[in-house]
């Protein structure tokens, strides 16, 4: 119950501050006329690490706004759903204006083309984040192979922990070897970044998958964490998240929600918005910008294909997540099956 306040508070602050008065372009007579609600609906997958202290900032901004953001003429409503299939459920029985998708899902629902990707985060220059699989210098690991048996550590969030492990099943396509229980000893979910490369800095486990980011923030601090920790596979750039509008959406409200969207990156509460999101700024989306994840969801169909199996998203038969304070354990599980067939009976 906690986890689904913090969640709901969350959502509220990616709300208010699309809408923020500061770049508010209505004029007085707009805004005594009648108020639309714009309907905005998340899965919890995009949200993670949330800890007490980013609910009370959520708590905080959304005290302090909602009544300033009703003067708006936009009533924003907000809906949080525990998987992508409750979400497209609920689609059927109500007005959507825009959802929020980790590309991984976007993915699952692109072909029924329900909504129109709009935006995507972005990370310094790039659309895009670098996955790295790390493994200690002193290990004398140099090649995937060599991780047979071995212990695999991963952060839940950020780029969805099923398409990671999509990736990583091509990887070892590749190179002759097969994604299943019997390759990795175990795969552990934890979630901060942090917790999945201090035990293969200090020779506790074996390997991590994270994002380049996160190794050279850790890096800063750490400078021997750099020197110490070797890159065996990296990956290319992957698209976090992609906002959609519903292909119906009035053209006045699509064209202030851009207006108020990319401008989230010059204003304090919009940059603290972007923050919990672990974004730099949000852009117009390119269709170039999936070719990566279009690439990886390809290459896995092909491999499952020519093994009569359908497309998974990871292991979720033997993978964990810790049980520390925190940790999403049955998001990470979610996070783990595979594309469900509901998807081609729509």
């Amino acid at each position: 119950m906690i986890k689904t306040k913090r969640i709901v508070l969350l959502a509220g602050v990616v709300l208010t501050c699309f809408f923020h008065p500061v770049f508010a372009s209505v004029t007085g007579t707009e805004r005594t006329a009648k108020s639309d609600t714009f309907k905005v609906y998340y899965t919890t997958s995009l949200f993670y690490d949330v800890d007490q202290r980013d609910a009370m900032v959520a708590i905080n901004l959304w005290t302090k706004e909602i009544g300033e953001q009703l003067n708006v003429g936009i009533i924003p409503n907000s809906k949080i759903f525990s998987s992508i299939d409750e979400l497209m459920a609920a689609y059927l029985t109500d007005d959507i204006d825009m959802a929020v998708f980790t590309t991984q899902e976007f993915m699952q629902i692109q072909d029924k083309k329900i909504f129109e990707p709009a935006l995507v985060g972005s990370q310094g220059d790039s659309y895009g984040e670098e996955m790295v699989l790390l493994v200690h210098r002193e290990s004398g690991i140099r090649e995937l192979e060599q991780l047979r048996g071995k212990e695999l550590r991963m952060p839940v969030g950020g780029i969805s922990s099923g398409l990671v492990m999509m990736w990583l099943e091509t990887q070892l396509f590749e190179r002759g070897l097969k994604m299943n229980a019997a390759f990795f000893r175990e795969v552990i979910r934890v979630n901060k970044p942090a917790k999945a490369v201090l035990p293969v800095f200090f020779r506790q486990s074996e390997s991590c998958i994270v994002s380049r980011r996160s190794l050279e923030l850790l890096s800063e601090l750490n400078p021997q964490m750099g020197s110490d920790l070797f890159v065996l596979i990296h990956s290319p750039a992957i698209t976090r998240y992609v906002f959609c509008f519903n292909k119906n959406i009035k053209d006045g409200l699509k064209r202030l929600v851009l207006e108020k969207a990319l401008t989230l990156d010059t204003y304090a509460r919009g940059q603290q918005l972007l923050t919990l999101f672990k974004l730099d700024k949000v852009i117009l989306y390119e269709p170039h910008y999936l070719d990566s994840v279009h690439q990886i969801f390809k290459r896995v169909e092909s491999i499952r294909s020519s093994e009569g199996g359908n497309v998974s998203t990871g292991w979720a038969g033997y993978s964990r997540s810790t049980d520390e304070p925190g940790s999403l354990s049955n998001q990470s599980i979610r996070q783990n099956r595979p594309i469900k067939n509901w998807v081609a009976e729509w």
